[in-house]
Formats: C-alpha cells, sequence, structure tokens
C-alpha cells in the first residue's frame, strides 16, 4: 500500500498524508513557514492550497486555504516494508493534562 523506502531513496513511492484547512488570513504565513522549514531541512507540508479552492481534488471549505501534510504511521509503514512485523492500536486511555511535561525537560 505504501512505498514510504521508495520516497526517501528515490523522490518517488507513496506515502501517508493529511489533510487540513486553516483560515485565509493564515495562508501567507503558512507559506511563509513552509519555506523555513524547508530551508532546515524539515519537508513536512506537501502542498498549500489557493484560497476557496480545492486542492489535490480535495474541496476546501469558504474562506479556507488547504493544506496537505505528511502525516500517519509512515516510519512504522517504512518498518514494515523492511520486512518486520509491527502492530499498532489506537490510544487506549485518556491522560491528565496536567501531568503532562515539555519534551525538552526529558532530553
Amino acid at each position: 500500500m505504501t512505498d514510504v523506502q521508495g520516497v526517501t531513496k528515490n523522490n518517488s513511492g507513496k506515502i501517508l498524508a493529511s489533510f487540513r484547512e486553516i483560515p485565509i488570513v493564515c495562508a501567507e504565513k503558512a507559506e511563509e513557514l513552509k519555506k523555513k522549514m524547508h530551508a532546515e531541512g524539515i519537508g513536512g507540508i506537501i502542498a498549500i492550497g489557493k484560497p476557496n479552492q480545492n486542492i489535490l481534488e480535495i474541496p476546501v471549505s469558504t474562506d479556507k486555504a488547504g493544506i496537505v501534510v505528511v502525516g500517519g504511521l509512515n516510519p512504522i509503514a517504512a518498518v514494515e516494508e523492511s520486512g518486520i512485523s509491527t502492530k499498532s492500536r489506537a490510544m487506549a486511555t485518556l491522560y491528565e493534562y496536567s501531568k503532562l511535561v515539555k519534551f525538552k525537560d526529558l532530553l
């Protein structure tokens, strides 16, 4: 179903992605952030659509712009493609927000 390794090795393949919508007043800033991320070697944004227009044949709400981002279980898909079996489960519990810690504090 996926070809994450093909994308990483040959720039051609199939990966999992997600679709999001943002207010059109944020579209310009999103483009700026995409460029900054790319300059730092972070690619996660695949495409940012034009305001009020479909993106990759996905309808977009009025006064919104669509964004397609890399998402999902791409790292797990790459492991499976390598022949290593994995098991994924949906989150099974809720966690008290006030007990969460910053990731930086764990390093």
